[in-house]
């Protein structure tokens, strides 16, 4: 894609990505975030079972090398709105299966960006979601993640957006973009690297991807997906970089 298309096509991302007007502001009784301890509050009471809470960004959000992840105990299945602002991080040394949100079932999240970094020895990593249940949508979202993984014994299960899917799963990505840089430092955790969503396998699972944007870097290896495994629907999707087989335009 020649870089005057692809500015172009970053300027529709970014009209999407503009923050509205809070909810707040429109008297919503959704639950505000707006720092660190917000995020960690509601992380606490959506694992401890209010899974269906729904939730707006009213700042930026810096979590630094705390690690909360949404989901953790209790699968989250209410609507995350992050209006356009950033939810950042500085992950290291992380246990296996990490994401900001860790296992959704029947989630909405859009207009959300993460940013920063998730570093581990484990396996598993995604700069939004770790696993996908039931129908979930995720639309006009950015991942500006670098993942870094470096176990030598199974395949580092890396997704840009995504991970992993749960048995009978419908996901959709609309209008989003993925910038981080994906690496594995081992030869058999290159293997089936997703640049949007890593190569697993779920029985009657369906992956919907709709006016994507891939402009990350990656080392990716065999069995490899710019944006997803082969029995994804792919519309209008387009990369900078290929990760793996492009299966889009550029």
């Amino acid at each position: 894609m020649k870089t005057k298309d692809i500015i172009q096509r970053l300027s529709l991302f970014l009209f999407i990505l503009v923050p509205a007007i809070p909810a707040w502001a429109q008297g919503s009784n959704d639950i505000s975030i707006g720092s660190k301890a917000d995020w960690q509050a509601f992380c606490n009471r959506v694992n401890n079972g209010e899974t269906g809470l729904n939730a707006i960004m009213t700042a930026d959000v810096d979590l630094g090398t705390d690690i909360v992840m949404l989901g953790t105990d209790k699968s989250y299945s209410g609507t995350f709105d992050g209006q356009g602002y950033t939810l950042s991080f500085n992950w290291t040394n992380t246990g296996e299966r990490t994401a900001p949100f860790k296992y959704v079932n029947g989630a909405t999240i859009k207009n959300l960006r993460t940013q920063g970094k998730i570093a581990s020895n484990n396996f598993a990593l995604s700069g939004l979601i770790y696993c996908v249940a039931g129908t979930t949508t995720v639309s006009g979202c950015v991942s500006d993640v670098d993942l870094m993984c470096n176990n030598p014994y199974v395949t580092n299960q890396l997704g840009g957006m995504l991970s992993s899917r749960y048995y009978g799963s419908v996901v959709t990505f609309t209008d989003c973009v993925v910038k981080g840089n994906i690496t594995a430092m081992t030869d058999k955790g290159k293997k089936g690297m997703g640049g949007f969503i890593n190569n697993d396998w779920a029985l009657n699972a369906t992956m919907t991807l709709n006016n994507c944007l891939y402009l990350g870097t990656n080392n990716a290896g065999d069995e490899s997906y710019t944006f997803a495994p082969a029995d994804a629907t792919i519309n209008n999707c387009y990369y900078l970089n290929t990760c793996g087989e492009a299966r889009a335009h550029r």
